[in-house]
Formats: C-alpha cells, structure tokens, sequence
C-alpha cells in the first residue's frame, strides 16, 4: 500500500490548533519551534501551509517530504526552516530508486511527499546532525531514530534552535 498523506493532513488540523491556542495562551513574545521527524514533518509541512500558522521555526529530521516543493510555502520566515538529514536515512525515495544519481544537476530529489527537503532546491537551512553521509557514527548504524539520542550533535542542534540560541549549533 502506497504512503498516504491522509493522517498528516488531520494531524496537521490538530497542530494548527494547538499553536493557536499555545500562543494566544501566552502572554508577550514566545518563540516557537516545531519539530517534524520523519512522517511528522509532513504533518508540520501540512500545517505551516495555513497563513495564521502559528510557529517561528521549523525544524525537519529524517523527512520523506514536507508535502510542499519549497520551503518558501511554508509559513515562517525566510531562514526558519531547518533540515537534517544523514546519508543512513531511509526514508527518502525518489532520483535514488530510479537509478538517478542523488545529486543529479538541477533536478531536485525527490521525498515520498514532495521535494526532499535536505535538496538545496527546498531552500532549507541545513541543520548539522553528525551523522555520517556514509551512514554510519562510529561503529553504530546512523539509523532515522539516532536524531534524538541523548549527547548526539542533532539534539544539541534542535536544542538551540529550541532554546532561542541558533548561533550555537555545532
């Protein structure tokens, strides 16, 4: 059976009201980061799509696609979308299964729900995870789950962009 966007586009419904209700629940200036980890960034994807989109960062790991070719449909400022990705993902399809190079010169790869968001195409902030492009860290797989691994470069990386302190990814 073939991926279906149908659960991110309800998840999304319900993202969307939770920041709005988030921040109108909160008095004076907040910065708001959202994270999408695999599936969940379609969900953020399908959400930062709406105008009163109600988040200042997104942050996309480990994504088979935002469900948007650019990452200027999404709603937050030029800059606030960042991706990590790591070469042991396995997530993202397209160029690859058709026997194209990755990095084929001005075609953008292509994720299950649009444009591979690590692709310069997207025009996303790349996000630094210390994942190998090999796949590997150390002797362990770099597999799609290590992005939150306690110590790991990627969580100190969302971290500060959490905390409000993008100057300090590693």
């Amino acid at each position: 059976m073939p991926a279906s966007p149908d659960r991110a586009i309800g998840g999304a419904s319900a993202l969307d009201s939770f920041l709005s209700e988030l921040r109108a629940s909160h008095l004076g200036p907040s910065d708001v980061t959202v994270i999408g980890h695999s599936y969940g960034s379609l969900v953020v994807g399908e959400a930062a799509q709406n105008e009163h989109f109600a988040a200042d960062n997104i942050v996309l790991v480990g994504s088979p696609g935002a469900g948007v070719e650019f990452a200027s449909q999404l709603q937050v400022a030029p800059g606030h979308v960042l991706v990590g990705a790591n070469g042991g993902d396995k997530v993202v399809i397209g160029s690859d299964i058709a026997g194209l190079p990755k990095d084929l010169p001005g075609l953008p790869r292509q994720g299950i729900f649009g444009t591979d968001p690590s692709d310069r195409s997207f025009g996303a902030t790349r996000l630094p995870t210390g994942g190998s492009s090999a796949g590997a860290t150390g002797s362990a797989p770099y597999l799609n789950h290590d992005y939150f691994h306690i110590g790991s470069q990627s969580l100190q990386n969302m971290a500060a962009i959490v905390a409000g302190h993008p100057g300090a990814i590693v």
